[in-house]
């Protein structure tokens, strides 16, 4: 031991570095620091800080080197980190396909084989002399849309090969030392019909590409009768639902599965919880995946290899935020259609002519537009009971959402295009926006917080119309009926991605 730590490359490591790394390299595992002390060790979080400086004064003697050589270690550390880090990221993204795109235009076919580490290399080394350059690194960098700089580059090779020289960029690492960077993602899992991947609720930290096979994605909700509320001695109170009568009626209170996408060979799946827990497999899942075809093979990728894909760069994260932003688009319309499809107490279906309004605001556009005089009707259809009444009149608990106006609803453009003028209430100005098939927005009659506005930024926001521009089919669901659907399990993320940046409106002209 006692020259375990003499020579050139350790002289200018100070003394607090080498107690961690005899630690590290202690023979006892009980003696080793946890992943946890090591990421907190001053050392590594933040070489200025009193910390650092109080653990340099506490261990200082005659070897000890002063701080400057402290930072200039932990920059070194960072830099290789960073640069393995990025190549292992770019390696991942052509194993599970995100480069194919690009490559099928270059060359007419894509990855050769799925997960295989293999085939990726193949893909970095194009022309087959067993090096992976500079230039390699830079053309698969702009097959998955990223543009990195020299520097960038530079510090990935020196981070892969530490005899690779920073000035010289036809330098090579060979492609047999970075294939076994990741760990092998083969064999790949087989399933028969029927055989579920994960059940909703359950936690499960993976990601997949489906190989071979369909898997189908569904949904379970349970429907309840809409709230209402009554008038009993003098004060508003909520009315609890009633019982239903007619057992024959297919939804109130029962559940809802919706068969949402089925997933052919190639397609990956699993990545919403995944992008929004702050820990791999953290949360959840919202959804149920099973094998749907005589049999599938997929490939599973670990979280913490998925946050390479997730965290490193933007070119492969944006596909995955439009995939999951995408779905949870398809659960929502899928939603709204089963409603409108077989119970038209929660929702209803409207065919408009260009120009005519679909809804108006009450407060901000005068007269009620038809669909308010449908919804209306629609609650007092199979006994709904009474409209809620205003705001100042409610009793609220603690902590209590406020229900919405009577008027409400959550609405789809199934087909055609419609324009939506929204109003800041708060500056008094106003815009037109264009819904085409599939958009969506949230009709509320106030300001204040509204079922997809969780944080408040738009609160003083209201839609003011909803007219038809050419021939248009749209679906609307009661504002909350729509409330109660995104506190159930299933749509729990839906929130995150049916934002509506429409509604942020310029300031007003002084």
């Amino acid at each position: 031991e006692s020259g375990a730590f003499e020579g050139a490359n350790w002289a200018r490591v100070p003394r607090a570095a080498r107690r961690l790394v005899r630690r590290l390299l202690a023979t006892e595992p009980a003696e080793r620091p946890s992943a946890a002390e090591i990421s907190a060790h001053p050392w590594l979080t933040a070489p200025d800080s009193d910390a650092a400086l109080a653990l340099a004064d506490q261990e200082r003697d005659d070897d000890f080197v002063d701080l400057a050589s402290t930072r200039v270690a932990v920059d070194n550390l960072r830099e290789f980190h960073r640069g393995r880090r990025r190549f292992k990221a770019l390696l991942l993204a052509v194993m599970l396909g995100y480069a194919d795109e690009a490559l099928r235009l270059e060359r007419g076919n894509g990855t050769a084989c799925l997960g295989s580490r293999r085939a990726a290399m193949e893909v970095f080394d194009a022309d087959g002399d067993g090096l992976v350059t500079h230039a390699d690194v830079q053309r698969v960098a702009r097959y998955l849309g990223e543009d990195l700089t020299s520097s960038e580059i530079s510090e990935m090779m020196r981070a892969l090969d530490h005899h690779c020289r920073p000035q010289s960029r036809d330098a090579g690492v060979p492609t047999a030392r970075l294939r076994h960077l990741l760990p092998p993602l083969y064999p790949a899992h087989s399933l028969c019909r029927g055989d579920v991947v994960f059940s909703a609720g359950e936690v499960d930290p993976r990601f997949y590409v489906l190989l071979d096979g369909d898997v189908l994605i569904s949904h379970s909700f349970t429907l309840r009768p809409r709230a209402r509320y009554v008038r009993a001695r003098g004060e508003t109170r909520r009315a609890e639902p009633k019982r239903e009568k007619d057992r024959s009626r297919p939804f109130g209170g029962r559940e809802l599965s919706l068969g949402l996408h089925r997933l052919r060979t190639g397609q990956s799946f699993g990545e919403t919880e995944l992008l929004e827990a702050s820990v791999p497999g953290a949360l959840p899942r919202a959804s149920t995946a099973t094998c749907a075809s005589t049999s599938c093979e997929l490939l599973s990728v670990p979280g913490h290899l998925f946050q390479l894909l997730s965290d490193v760069f933007d070119g492969v994260q944006e596909p995955l935020r439009l995939q999951a932003e995408d779905r949870a688009k398809g659960l929502v319309s899928s939603w709204v259609s089963a409603l409108v499809s077989h119970d038209g107490d929660l929702a209803l279906r409207r065919a408009c002519s260009p120009d005519q309004v679909a809804w108006s605001n009450r407060a901000y556009a005068g007269d009620r537009a038809p669909l308010a005089r449908s919804l209306d009707l629609l609650s007092k259809h199979g006994g709904g009971g009474h409209a809620a009444p205003p705001q100042q009149q409610l009793r609220l608990t603690p902590g209590e959402a406020l229900p919405p106006s009577r008027d409400d609803a959550f609405l789809v453009v199934e087909d055609g295009v419609v324009e939506v003028v929204v109003a800041d209430t708060a500056t008094g100005t106003r815009r037109a926006h264009t819904l085409w098939p599939k958009d969506f927005v949230y009709c509320n009659e106030r300001p204040g917080n509204h079922p997809l506005d969780s944080r408040g930024e738009l609160a003083a926001t209201v839609i003011v119309t909803v007219t038809a521009v050419t021939h248009a089919h749209l679906a609307f669901v009661h504002g909350d009926v729509f409330q109660q659907a995104l506190n159930q399990p299933a749509m729990q993320f839906v929130k995150l991605y049916l934002v509506e940046r429409f509604r942020e409106l310029p300031p007003a002209d002084d």
